[in-house]
């Protein structure tokens, strides 16, 4: 059985997991321009580690990541 302190941390991160959807354009955007600043690697390399990054936040909603 469920604490209410459980099902309200679910609440949150469903919540926060929504918010990323809704935003992933902007924020997959966002990291690459990081990486372009920082890292000296090809457009492929930053496209899959934003991608992995995005990822590791909604890793829950998937059968296996």
């Amino acid at each position: 059985m469920e604490t209410k302190e459980v099902k309200e941390n679910k609440k949150e991160e469903l919540e926060e997991q929504k918010i990323l959807i809704e935003n992933f354009p902007i924020y997959f955007k966002k990291i690459k321009l990081i990486l372009n600043e920082w890292v000296d690697i090809t457009e492929e390399e930053k496209t899959m580690i934003s991608l992995w990054v995005l990822g590791t936040y909604l890793h829950k909603q998937f059968s296996s990541y």
